[in-house]
């Protein structure tokens, strides 16, 4: 897949998960409304760092070692998103 096609995914996928975060803000109360908010910001920040690692790709910032090493990075976002959801749900318990 090009690089122009995963910035466009990317760019689409931005879009559709900043809705749901606007939704579930508007929406959802108590410790879901939290999560889903945590989630969704983790989770745009994980698709804009990959769609910026394209477009920095394109612009011939980052070669191809340096833009794998630049997502094997973005991963540790999903770890993030982990160990966020994990503390939300155990200081909810009261």
């Amino acid at each position: 897949m090009s690089n122009q096609t995963n910035v466009f995914i990317g760019v689409l996928m931005m879009i559709l998960v900043g809705h749901s975060w606007y939704v579930h803000y508007k929406v959802k109360d108590g410790i879901a409304r939290i999560m889903l908010l945590w989630g969704c910001g983790i989770l745009f920040a994980f698709i804009g760092m990959r769609t910026l690692g394209y477009i920095l790709r394109d612009f011939g910032v980052l070669d191809i070692v340096r833009h794998q090493v630049w997502n094997m990075y973005n991963v540790w976002l999903i770890y993030v998103l982990v160990v966020g959801q994990y503390i939300i749900q155990n200081k909810g318990r009261s």
